[in-house]
Parts: structure tokens; sequence; C-alpha cells
């Protein structure tokens, strides 16, 4: 499913199947991906929980919260729901990209950079991890 191509017909039925359908971590899922379409950050937030409960191993879900939060400003708490993450799957690298944005807004560049080359190690491709690290280090003058 892709929600940046859902009408609100689409959008109406994924709303509709989690009333119908109040037990499905997958409605819950995918309905929290159309509301972060929108940019309903808490709403989506909400729905992602909901799946998570129905369906603890379905840490996209948790690396989604920690997405919504990060929107919001909450950085302590997309760390935390990162670091959750990866106690399931270390090698999750958005959830350690995830960590390193938050670090990098609350200025602690040398953790940032760490979690950015956390995410490296894992998948020393990623362009999100290479581009942060390098602010990162520019940020700590270690051009």
């Amino acid at each position: 499913m892709d929600p940046s191509a859902l009408t609100e017909d689409e959008f109406t039925q994924l709303e509709n199947n989690v009333a119908t359908m109040p037990d499905s971590a997958s409605a819950h899922y995918n309905f929290g991906l159309a509301l972060i379409h929108k940019e309903l950050w808490e709403r989506a937030e909400d729905h992602f929980r909901s799946a998570l409960k129905l369906k603890p191993s379905l840490l996209e879900a948790r690396v989604n919260i920690a997405g919504a939060l990060l929107q919001r400003g909450q950085y302590d708490q997309v760390i935390e729901e990162s670091l959750k993450a990866l106690e399931y799957r270390p090698d999750l690298v958005e959830a350690c990209v995830l960590i390193g944005i938050a670090f990098m807004h609350k200025q602690i560049y040398d953790q940032a950079a760490q979690s950015f080359q956390n995410a490296l190690n894992i998948d020393p491709n990623s362009l999100t991890a290479h581009l942060n690290i390098a602010n990162a280090y520019l940020s700590l003058g270690q051009t």
C-alpha cells in the first residue's frame, strides 16, 4: 500500500476497516500509514500503538511510532521507542537513524554520530545515515 497515492474513498475505507475489524493489527497499521500521509501524527501514533498491542512482533509499527514522535518534537520518546525496536531486531537501520536524528535535535552530536555509525555498520549503503553522520561531524567541528 502506498499511502501517498490514497484517494479520499480509499482513506475512508481504511478508516472503516479499523471500525469493523478493531482486533486487526494490519487494519490499524495501514490506517496509521494513511494518517501519517495526512500529517495527523498523534492519531497515527495511536493506531500504530494499537497495531503493536495486537501484534507485538510488528516492529515497523514501533519505528513508525518513533517517526510520528519525531514529527511532534518528542525526542526522548523517539530514542526510547527506537531502542525498544532495536532490542528485538538489532539490525533495524531506521531505528538507528531515528535515534541519531533525535540526538541531533537535542544537540548531542557525539551520540548522534554514533547512532548514524551504528546504522552504517548495519547497512554501509544507507544514504540517510551517510548524510546525517556528515552533519553530526560538521556540528562537532570534525570536518
